[in-house]
């Protein structure tokens, strides 16, 4: 099942960018099955099934699709050296069944990649679950692009290295690259 889905716009021209989080536990009809929340979605339909459906569900054109396993996420965190986040409470979390055990102070952090993933990860101490982890998803993201517009040249390309393997995507490398090209450009206090 998906953690996270989100849905990237990339403007060129003023070099912003928005993203819109889908609430995993989000109801929708892509399958005649009786599990219909929207974290199957992958599963059911793959990688360019999810793709179409979300560009009709969405009435927008959806370009292309990349799938990140949490293998990468840590990959490419440790890859940049790790992230500094704001955790805005203590995390303590254990699913033996899962092997997932989370387990953060609150305050700055230094994430790992382990680390990164646990806060991404991290959903059942908020008042809100789900909607409380979207939230902590994006101040992860707001990091995560801002360590990466600091990047050296070698190690922008290191990352991008990283990054090749475990990731599903239609995206050709050239594009991939340029694509990177224009985020690296972004505000990421401006991304809503």
């Amino acid at each position: 099942l998906t953690d996270s889905i989100l849905v990237v716009s990339i403007n060129e021209e003023d070099k912003s960018a928005s993203i819109l989080q889908i609430p995993r536990d989000t109801y929708a009809e892509y399958t005649q099955r009786d599990y219909k929340k929207i974290n199957g979605i992958l599963s059911v339909l793959g990688a360019n099934g999810a793709k179409d459906f979300f560009s009709s569900a969405l009435g927008l054109p959806i370009q292309h699709f990349a799938v990140i396993n949490l293998d990468l996420l840590c990959k490419t965190v440790d890859a940049i050296g790790g992230v500094d986040v704001e955790v805005p409470q203590a995390m303590e979390y254990h699913d033996p069944a899962q092997n997932l055990h989370i387990s953060l102070g609150k305050g700055v952090q230094h994430l790992n990649g382990k680390a990164a993933e646990q806060f991404v990860r991290y959903r059942s101490g908020y008042a809100n679950a789900d909607l409380g982890r979207l939230d902590a998803q994006k101040l992860f993201l707001r990091a995560f692009a801002k360590k990466c517009q600091n990047l050296s040249a070698q190690d922008y390309f290191g990352l991008i290295g990283a990054s090749l393997t475990g990731v599903q995507t239609d995206l050709g490398i050239a594009e991939a690259i340029r694509l990177c090209g224009i985020l690296r450009q972004c505000d990421p206090e401006a991304v809503p």
